[in-house]
Parts: C-alpha cells; structure tokens; sequence
C-alpha cells in the first residue's frame, strides 16, 4: 500500500476548474437518489434550522441511517444554505459505505475541498467510470490523470528520500497501473477506443492484472480487432490475480470460448489458446516477480545513504558499515509492544557481543524527539539509540516493533515485523549466525 504519511501526499496536482455554483447547476440536473419533489414548503429558517440538526443527528446512529436522513432534508429543503456541507458529509458517509453510487454523486464535493488527497481521489475515479455517460467519464479521465500525476509525483519524493524499498515500489507501481486502466476506461467510454486499447496495453505492461487485461480486450472488441480481444480476455482468465474471484474466472471462461466460437465457428483449438495463454501470463507474473526481488535485494543500497543523528548528540554514517551484518530495531517512546520485545533484542544482542562484524542498532521513530533521551534512562536502556531521519520510510517500516537483518553484501535479509516474543530470540540468533556463516 502506498505509505500514509501525511507529508508524502502533500503534492502539487492541477485542479479540475469545476466551480461550486457549476457543480450544484449540473447536479440539479442530475438524477439524486432521494432528490423528489419537496413534501412540504420549509416553514421558516428556523425550522429548517431545527430539521437541520436533527438529520445530522443521525451520523451517530448509522452511515446508512445518516444518508437516508440528509437526503430527505435536501429533499425537503431544496435551498437550504448547508447544501454544500451536507454534500461533504454525504461523500464521506457514502465513503465509509463504499457506496459506489453516492461517492460519484457527491465525491466531487469532497473531492474541491481536498485536491491533493490521493485516496479520495482514486476513490471518486472508480466511482465514476462506473457510469458511462460523458460528463462521468470526462471527469473520471480527468481524475485519472491527475491520479497518475499525483502517483508520479510521490514516487520522485520516495526517490529524493532515498526510500526505494522494492514492496513500495511494486506498491507505488500497482497504482500507475490502475491510474493507466482507469484512464483506458474512461476514454473508451468517450468512443476514443485506439486510446483505450493503448492505455491499457501501458497499465498491463507497467503492472499485469486481469483488470487491465480484460480493458484492453474490451476495446480491441469495439474496433472489430476480435482475434486480437480473445487473446487479451484470455489473458484476463489466467493471469494470476488475487483480486479475481472464482466465480468471475468461470465467467470469464465462458466468454473466451463463446468469443472464439463465434469468431471461428467451433470450439476446436480454444484449449490449446487458453493453454497458451496460462503460459503468457504466468511468464509475465514472473517477470514481475523477478524484478521486484531483483529490487529487493538491491534496495538496501538505500540504507547506506543514511546519516543518523544519535540521541547522544553523535552522527552515524551506514556507510562506515558496509561489510558487516547489521540488526536494525526500530521502535518508539508510546509503543508498548517495543517494551516487552526490547529485553529480547538485548539478549541477542549479549549473544553475539564478542563479534566485530555485528552491528545492533537501536533506531528510534518518534516523531517528537524532545523526550527519547528522558525515556532511555527511564527505561535503563542503552543511550547508544539513533533517530530514524527518514530510514523506516525507505526501508519500508510500515509497523513496530520491527527488527531487519543486513548480510554482509548489503542485502535485506529478514523482515520481523510486529510483536513476536515466542519466536523473536532463536529466530533473529539464527538468521544472524547464518549471515555471519555465509
């Protein structure tokens, strides 16, 4: 997933002019869920002040139950001045619901109000090709891009600060992927089909997934490309994707050989294409999979970067470590976990105390660094502590307690992340005397 850092998501995307008075002109003409004809005239401002608490009221009892109430107050009060405010909080109730539906009725509401928020954004996206009339997908591809943009944009932060980790990358480039195939959606909607079929193409070659693959054969089959189609839908059926369900890969085989049926006549030869193309997706897969551990051994070149400031008012530069095996534990001041697990990295520690070619770091993650000197005496743990400055992010600490291994070459190792005391001592003991044997 991508990091959620707050300072990572502050990036510089271009808006979508869409004015608030535009905005409400073509949403009253658009169809509401539980827009009507008003029961009654508001009878004053202060009713319709008092109903107005009232609706909201509701947010305490239910997503479901808010939404029902503050379209019937939108209902009833077509002029009410909250309109603005109920339509973000509409978006945020339809968001909790993940109502698809709602989210593209009142997400662009939410979304002015909040232009760089990625995951809003991507949200709102999805919401809206799922409906194929143009104003949806004009604004769809424009969030598409701006979605792409935004994806591009972290990524060239994750690089500055040196955070090339290769699950975050593979991360960052599953969501290039889906920015790629959105856009493909929203473009073949708009009749723009050779757009379609290429940005589909760059989705399933930046990041393979059935998605892209079934968009691409979705538009090659509007241009009458239909042998080009099956092989794509193929692809779509047997490409490993965890996302795909059963039943919809039944579904999907069912549309292959209807599609080659139709377009050569039998059946003959449909088992010896889907064979083909279990082998084509699978090679893709790996391909992926290849470059991503290829990364992953390779991503710790990151670490070595690294100046950490120490507690103690020292500096460290890893790259005086190189060669050694290095044991990483990171941890916080209001981490509980960190407490209980910390006696157990000492007395790994004490294990391999008589070895040069050990180095244990204790990192420290507060974000707020005023008080760890305090809590290292509090606590009677070593002082020889350093501030993590941007290390957990590049190496991708998405939790702690965690604990890393480094092998002599430079290579991450061992990931222990989370709380594990049963297991934590004869677990990290081993992979180190392992490193150390290599």
């Amino acid at each position: 997933m991508i990091p959620r850092a707050a300072a990572l998501f502050s990036l510089l995307a271009v808006a979508v002019a869409i004015s608030p008075r535009t905005r409400n002109a073509e949403a009253a003409q658009q169809p509401r869920a539980a827009q009507s004809t008003p029961t009654a005239a508001p009878a004053s401002a202060a009713s319709e002040e008092q109903e107005y608490r009232r609706a909201m009221s509701q947010s305490n009892v239910s997503a479901g139950a808010f939404i029902q109430a503050m379209e019937k107050h939108l209902a009833d009060f077509p002029h009410t001045p909250h309109r603005a405010e109920i339509e973000r909080a509409l978006a945020s109730a339809a968001l909790e619901m993940n109502d698809r539906k709602r989210i593209a009725q009142y997400g662009e509401a939410l979304l002015n109000e909040r232009p760089d928020d990625l995951l809003l954004l991507v949200r709102v996206t999805r919401a809206l090709i799922d409906s194929d009339d143009r104003r949806s997908s004009e604004h769809a591809l424009e969030y598409a891009r701006r979605y792409e943009r935004g994806v591009r944009a972290l990524i060239q932060r994750v690089d500055a600060a040196h955070a090339g980790s290769a699950e975050l990358r593979d991360a960052l480039d599953d969501q290039l992927g889906r920015a790629l195939v959105y856009q493909s959606r929203a473009a073949g909607n708009l009749g723009r089909w050779a757009d379609a079929v290429d940005l589909g193409r760059k989705s399933y070659a930046l990041y393979p997934t059935a998605e892209s693959a079934r968009e691409t054969a979705r538009w090659l089959s509007r241009m009458g490309k239909d042998e080009d189609a099956i092989a794509w839908y193929a692809d779509g059926l047997t490409i490993p994707d965890e996302s795909v369900t059963q039943a919809k890969r039944d579904s999907d085989r069912v549309r292959v050989i209807e599609k080659y049926r139709k377009l050569k006549g039998s059946d003959a030869g449909v088992e010896a294409l889907i064979r083909q193309s279990t082998a084509r997706t699978a090679a893709a897969v790996r391909d992926r999979q290849i470059r991503i551990e290829k990364l992953s051994r390779s991503s710790s070149s990151a670490l070595f970067a690294f100046v950490l400031p120490g507690v103690a008012g020292d500096k460290l530069a890893l790259s005086s470590l190189r060669g050694k095996v290095l044991v990483l534990d990171f941890w916080a001041t209001w981490c509980g976990p960190c407490r209980v697990q910390h006696p157990l990295y000492e007395e790994v520690k004490k294990r391999f105390a008589n070895r040069r070619d050990v180095v244990f770091l204790s990192i420290d993650t507060d974000e707020d660094r005023a008080g760890v000197g305090r809590f290292l005496d509090a606590q009677h743990w070593d002082k020889k502590a350093y501030f993590d400055d941007g290390l957990a992010l590049a190496l991708q600490v998405n939790s702690i307690p965690a604990t890393m291994l480094v092998n002599k070459r430079g290579e991450i190792e061992v990931r222990m992340p989370g709380f594990n005391p049963g297991t934590y001592v004869d677990r990290l003991s081993g992979s180190i005397q392992r490193a150390l044997d290599e």
